[in-house]
């Protein structure tokens, strides 16, 4: 094989890998909510579950389900911060910013929106042009407040959203947006296209004991290990 040719096979191996996002720290992990409903932030250690595993429900119902199913045993809602931190783990850098038409984000969000909703799905999407698409993925988070806007006791919403197609004054190109808190809603109302950003310590098993490795007597052994050196 020639060089040139060489370069060119070792191009197409290279490139899927170029196109990925440099801070690219999530794992797909499946759960008893199927296969891949979980993402593993290799850098804060938090297991997320899909949003929508809980898409329709209200903030109380899935308060109710995190104190009454075991599928829920150990989740809560992420606070902003770990959102935020999320985002930015997924190489989305311009976080809580409207940029374009202060509303639809920047270009320079989309690689990692893209590869966060790869991970974590979406939960709602429609196609508003013969090109143009929006996919989102929303989800409540933090705990309730009491809102001076609508009086009832609401919950915050985060969300990423993508649009492709938009046409601009330069042209048409693709925006992607990422909010930590987008808006409200009470406690009790349902949305479609809304779950929960639920979160779970990611828990590091702890290696079996060996009575094997001990050196002196062992409270929990019964005999004195046969390599013990004197």
């Amino acid at each position: 094989m020639n060089h040139s040719a060489l370069f060119r096979v070792l191009t197409l191996i290279a490139l899927p890998a170029l196109l990925q996002p440099a801070s690219a720290g999530l794992v797909s992990l499946d759960s008893v909510h199927g296969a891949s409903t979980v993402t593993l932030d290799t850098t804060s250690r938090l297991r997320w579950l899909d949003p929508g595993v809980t898409e329709s429900l209200s903030y109380n119902e899935i308060v109710a389900l995190l104190s009454t199913d075991f599928r829920y045993k150990g989740y809560r809602f992420a606070k902003m911060s770990e959102l935020e931190e999320l985002f930015r783990n997924a190489s989305i850098l311009d976080i809580n910013n409207p940029g374009y038409g202060a509303l639809f984000g920047t270009t320079a969000n989309v690689p990692g929106a893209k590869f966060l909703q790869s991970h974590l799905g979406v939960t709602y999407s429609y196609q508003y042009s013969a090109n143009g698409f929006l996919f989102e993925t929303a989800g409540y988070l933090d705990d309730p407040f009491a809102s001076t806007i609508n009086g009832f006791v609401s919950a915050h919403i985060g969300n990423v959203v993508i649009r492709t197609d938009v046409a601009t004054p330069s042209g048409r190109f693709d925006f992607a947006s990422a909010y930590s808190t987008w808006g409200s809603v009470p406690t009790g109302s349902t949305l479609q296209g809304v779950g929960g950003w639920l979160v779970q310590q990611n828990v590091v098993a702890e290696p079996p004991f060996h009575c094997d490795d001990c050196i002196v007597t062992c409270p929990a052994c019964h005999h004195l290990p046969q390599n013990r050196r004197s």
